[in-house]
């Protein structure tokens, strides 16, 4: 038997560099964290240099994601043979991956023959949520997932609907499902009461730009709550995953500027908000929204990070966040809805400030880098020992 070179390899479908990727940030704490346990090394797409995912980092192309590899057929050939290559130069005891593509071609080179299925195992995380997909994607991942020997949500909700397809379509194959829950990551882990800021009353609201993150939804809420000419801000933390499409950027200027013509200087909008400085975005905000339309959350790391900074958080009934958010009180579904809670609780200071102290304790329990770390170690440990 060959000698391994490598304990775990990460394959990233969006390079560390970019503002806003769940996948990207969950990789970075765990490569950082484990380096030091392990022998660990991450594949990525780059056009940005960075050092989130610690030291051995292969940058392949100079794009930021696989999505825009995957347009142009002569390089993402050219990305599926540099992985290929990388792989047995890299001689990996386990291959986990946490996005489509990156999962899409293991398996390609699997059924190829081009790597060698025995000398590895394949864990997956899903970060999207099973409802969410096509059927035409779905297939696509349960076909590969005959290659697989782990897999991994971020909740129960969308283990659940892919525990019964698994084992629907391989009913003789044993597999390991694993619920590991999304960490905010260590830089939340302390909370700093000097830097909660309190000067006016915040409503936040952060995401990508995309339909299913429902800003319209956002922008009907905020009205409601401004013509009530109450002193309340609303803080918007927009991300673009690079995306320089001029109708796109267009679209979100257009959407910023009614923001600020409605609300006046009671509005701020922030695009591509540097993560380094998230943290200090939530410390600012009082009560933390999310607006996803239905089935399309598989966790909501936002809210976890804006609940580790003591914010109170409301969500739509939106898939996964609906775990996470734990307080069914919580959850609600129109503009009306979401203005009349705000409302209450900005004239009932005391009981906004106990349900941040709740949030802070549950994201705590729920959701620490302790508890990220010790069932991901678990995990390895199943298949490195």
């Amino acid at each position: 038997m060959r000698q391994k070179s490598t304990d775990i390899l990460y394959l990233c479908d969006n390079s560390g560099g970019i503002t806003v990727s769940g996948e990207a940030e969950s990789i970075s704490i765990l490569a950082k964290h484990f380096e030091n346990v392990y022998d660990i090394a991450v594949i990525e797409p780059s056009a940005i240099d960075h050092d989130r995912f610690g030291k051995n980092v292969y940058k392949v192309v100079r794009m930021n994601r696989l999505k825009y590899v995957f347009k142009n057929p002569f390089l993402f050939v050219y990305y599926i043979v540099k992985m290929q290559k990388l792989i047995k130069k890299l001689s990996p005891r386990i291959i986990h991956t946490q996005s489509q593509v990156s999962f899409f071609i293991v398996g390609l080179l699997i059924r190829l023959r081009l790597i060698n299925k025995k000398d590895f195992f394949l864990i997956h995380t899903d970060r999207g949520l099973y409802l969410k997909y096509s059927n035409f994607i779905n297939n696509i991942f349960l076909y590969c997932m005959r290659y697989m020997d782990a897999l991994v949500t971020t909740t129960q909700y969308n283990m659940n609907f892919w525990s019964d397809a698994i084992h629907k379509k391989y009913p003789n194959k044993q597999f390991r499902f694993s619920v590991i829950e999304n960490t905010a990551g260590g830089v939340y882990e302390q909370y700093n009461p000097q830097k909660r800021k309190s000067d006016l009353f915040t409503i936040g609201f952060a995401g990508r730009y995309c339909d299913w993150k429902d800003w319209q939804l956002a922008e009907k809420i905020c009205m409601l709550i401004h013509e009530k000419n109450l002193n309340i801000r609303f803080d918007m933390a927009i991300g673009t995953i690079n995306n320089t499409e001029k109708n796109y950027i267009a679209e979100i200027n257009t959407f910023i500027n009614r923001m600020q013509r409605m609300c006046g200087n009671n509005f701020i909008g922030r695009i591509d908000h540097p993560f380094e400085e998230m943290d200090d975005y939530y410390y600012g905000v009082d009560v933390f929204v999310l607006t996803s339309k239905p089935n399309t959350e598989s966790f909501g790391r936002t809210l976890v990070e804006a609940m580790s900074r003591k914010c109170a958080v409301l969500s739509t009934d939106s898939g996964g966040a609906t775990e996470v958010v734990g307080n069914k009180s919580n959850i609600l579904s129109t503009a009306e809805e979401f203005a009349e809670k705000i409302i209450h609780w900005y004239n009932s200071p005391q009981e906004l400030n106990a349900e941040k102290e709740n949030c802070w304790l549950y994201v705590h329990k729920h959701f620490s880098l302790h508890n990220n770390i010790s069932k991901h170690k678990k995990l390895y440990e199943k298949f490195l020992c």
